[in-house]
């Protein structure tokens, strides 16, 4: 698969509050299960008499509501980040939680020590998403290098830099950026030397891998059969994530499922197997309809033209 995109990552879904319920603000970190939260939030709205204008309760109103708590409750914001931040930098979601703010002093921090000054980023949850390093450190058994470390909302490492070739999971990855899925497996890496990746032969660069381990993209050191294709050395190759070939470049020509196709043409296949679209060679009749040389045609994945 090609890299996660961190905008899905980056994506959130603000809490709504709808206009006739009370908003929901714990000001305690463990509140006890015997009380009722929005008994403690009335008192944050005893200023709020009966000839007074209600609070805003829409979704606009709660966030605007929720800053305000912090700027006039020095001890809400604590009690809601377990963290040393600024509040004057400070970015907060909908539901009170920090987004992003400046820490002031150097911290340990799910797993990463982060130091004074740092400009930290956090997930609606409470989870770490972007921190930046100023010294290598060794995050989920990854080496980490200096530069921004990013995770997935789960806590596991989405992209870091490597300060050096490392062995990652069976892959000799060059020294650079390295991606991961949310499962903790490589998602994308640059190869530091030819190697087998999962039994594919690839050459010296990016390869992309899916979450569940099979490889997606790589460029070939050597000719490797699949599919009944002999895919060329220094071409792109693609899977699908079920492991089986989904296109590639010709090592000359070739029939396959009993289509001449020329070298260097490319050919595609549906995940099942089945070819999906070849080039041809010469005219050709396939299931009573004459095509001439060089047309591309394109298969339906039951095997039918399209």
């Amino acid at each position: 698969m090609t890299p996660p995109s961190r905008d899905a990552a980056f994506r959130s879904t603000p809490n709504t509050v709808s206009s006739d319920q009370p908003l929901l603000v714990t000001t305690e970190k463990n509140p006890r299960p015997s009380e009722n939260p929005n008994d403690r939030t009335l008192k944050y709205l005893d200023r709020y008499d009966d000839e007074s204008p209600r609070p805003d309760f829409s979704e606009r109103g709660a966030s605007a509501f929720a800053l305000n708590l912090f700027a006039t409750n020095p001890d809400f914001g604590t009690r809601t980040s377990p963290y040393p931040l600024d509040r004057k930098t400070a970015k907060y979601f909908p539901n009170g939680q920090v987004e992003s703010a400046v820490l002031t002093k150097d911290e340990d921090i799910q797993g990463v020590h982060c130091l004074k000054g740092s400009n930290l980023v956090f997930y609606q949850n409470g989870k770490l998403r972007m921190a930046p390093l100023y010294s290598k450190q060794t995050i989920q058994g990854i080496p980490c290098g200096v530069g921004p470390l990013w995770f997935h909302e789960n806590g596991k490492i989405c992209q870091t830099t490597l300060p050096s070739p490392q062995q990652i999971q069976g892959i000799f990855c060059d020294s650079g950026t390295v991606w991961f899925n949310d499962n903790g497996h490589i998602a994308q890496a640059s190869l530091s030397k030819d190697q087998n990746v999962r039994g594919i032969p690839c050459s010296k660069g990016t390869v992309w891998v899916f979450p569940n381990g099979n490889l997606s993209q790589a460029t070939l050191s050597m000719p490797q059969r699949r599919s009944g294709a002999l895919c060329a050395t220094g071409t792109t190759i693609l899977f699908h994530d079920n492991g089986q070939l989904r296109g590639g470049t010709l090592d000359g020509d070739q029939t396959i499922s009993g289509i001449s196709a020329p070298s260097g043409s490319h050919v595609w296949f549906h995940k099942n197997g089945n070819l999906s679209q070849i080039t041809l060679a010469e005219d050709t009749l396939i299931q009573g309809v004459r095509f001439p040389k060089g047309a591309e045609v394109r298969f339906k994945e039951n095997g039918d033209l399209i």
